[in-house]
């Protein structure tokens, strides 16, 4: 998933354990706010790297370990600001 209202990058930590990624423990918990400001009820302790690819563009990419309902990973501002995409709406691609 795509989220310009995310702010940094999150993964499943289903999809964590069925990959068997690394857990790298933050510094500091993270505390996440979602859209309406409301602080989710636990903190961010993890986060792992991985790579990945979208039509044959690889990269390493470093997500925070969250739940996050039924998407598997959310790309938010910190990976559209770098990588600033082309959206081709009509045909839901990047």
């Amino acid at each position: 998933l795509i989220d310009s209202g995310a702010t940094s990058c999150f993964i499943h930590p289903s999809l964590v354990k069925t990959f068997r990624l690394p857990k790298i423990l933050h510094s500091k918990p993270k505390t996440v706010r979602v859209i309406d400001g409301r602080e989710m009820n636990s903190q961010i302790t993890h986060y792992t790297k991985f790579g990945m690819n979208i039509k044959g563009h690889f990269e390493e990419i470093e997500c925070h370990i969250a739940e996050i309902g039924n998407h598997q990973v959310v790309l938010g501002t910190s990976w559209l600001e770098k990588h600033n995409p082309d959206i081709n709406w009509e045909k839901c691609e990047l």
